[in-house]
């Protein structure tokens, strides 16, 4: 597998994406052909929308696949019933047409507000272009055979090559905070330099991790709120970390006489230390004094006179200050429940 990702990666593709990619690739061919399987040992006749709904349902996660189960069911008694309201209404003769455009229009009304009930379309459709089948034995084959599928589909992404939400989002939520503790590394590292460009390579992957950690908390209900508060103090860190980086890069040199470098490398190395010991052992960690000390030193160099911009001085100083703050928000967040 590690040499596949490795191959996706240097052809341009995302690494985690491809690994999600592969592994729903694998799952949803498993639950078609299951699907399939399942629904032609029974008497059942909707094969094209049970096999749809094995392979649609699946989510990187499997919470996130349940709900979707669960959605998929609901919106296809939705638009079997709507479906079959606008056939039996019409008057003999106004045949397919009439039906499949009221069923659709209907459905898709329906599903620009909820767009989990958008599946409804697929059993509006199945369900008006029926011919040769009581309209009632074809509405209770549909929803039978997308009901199957739909089980089929959720089983295969519970037991074949199962990724559980809460783990997906522990596993985002580690790596972002590696990557806030490289952030915050390379963006105190250009104070040290008389004209520094502004930017943070591990910003994008600090950015795709936070996106898959919200997907994976979305799909954990209850525990969503807490999550969320959790990835949000990520947020407010990844902010402060900006606005260090834009103070640290600008251009002319701060300090007359020796360079605060070994001051600024303590700092950068408290932080790092202090988001490392959150990834593993968050309840555990204690704050980094060494952050805080760093700050009040670079403070006492500008009082003292030993800067050569003052105003860039102070808003370095202060922009320290505001990693400190987010990353005491961050350390509270994490220990809290």
């Amino acid at each position: 597998m590690d040499r596949l990702l490795d191959w996706l990666e240097g052809r341009g593709l995302d690494r985690l994406k491809a690994h999600d990619a592969i592994r729903r690739a694998v799952q949803s061919a498993a639950g078609a052909v299951l699907a399939w399987l399942a629904i032609r040992a029974l008497p059942l006749e909707g094969e094209f929308v049970g096999i749809l709904a094995a392979v649609l349902i699946v989510q990187p996660s499997a919470q996130g696949t349940w709900k979707a189960a669960r959605a998929r069911f609901l919106a296809t008694v939705l638009g079997c019933a709507v479906g079959l309201a606008f056939l039996l209404a019409l008057p003999a003769g106004w045949g397919t047409a009439v039906g499949l455009a009221a069923a659709m229009a209907a459905t898709t009304f329906a599903a620009t507000f909820r767009p989990d009930w958008s599946y409804g379309i697929v059993a509006a459709v199945a369900l008006a272009t029926t011919e040769g089948q009581s309209l009632l034995w074809a509405a209770g084959d549909r929803i039978a055979s997308i009901a199957l599928g739909a089980v089929i589909g959720a089983a295969v992404v519970r037991f074949l090559w199962h990724d559980g939400a809460r783990h997906r989002f522990n596993r985002h939520l580690h790596a972002v905070l590696e990557a806030l503790a490289r952030a915050a590394d390379e963006a105190t590292h250009k104070a040290a330099l008389s004209d520094a460009a502004t930017g943070i390579d591990a910003e994008a992957h600090l950015r795709r991790r936070l996106t898959l950690a919200h997907e994976a908390a979305d799909t954990l209900g209850r525990d969503a709120d807490r999550l969320r508060e959790r990835l949000k103090a990520c947020e407010e860190m990844q902010s402060a970390i900006r606005f260090l980086d834009r103070a640290a890069a600008a251009p002319g040199d701060l300090w007359n006489g020796e360079a605060l470098g070994g001051t600024l490398e303590g700092f950068s190395r408290a932080v790092a230390r202090e988001l490392l010991a959150l990834s593993e052992t968050p309840d555990s960690v204690r704050p980094e004094r060494a952050v805080t000390e760093a700050q009040e030193a670079v403070t006492a160099r500008i009082d003292g006179g030993e800067v050569c911009d003052r105003r860039t001085a102070t808003v370095l100083a202060f922009a320290m200050d505001e990693v400190d703050r987010a990353l005491g928000d961050l350390r509270r967040a994490l220990q809290r429940g």
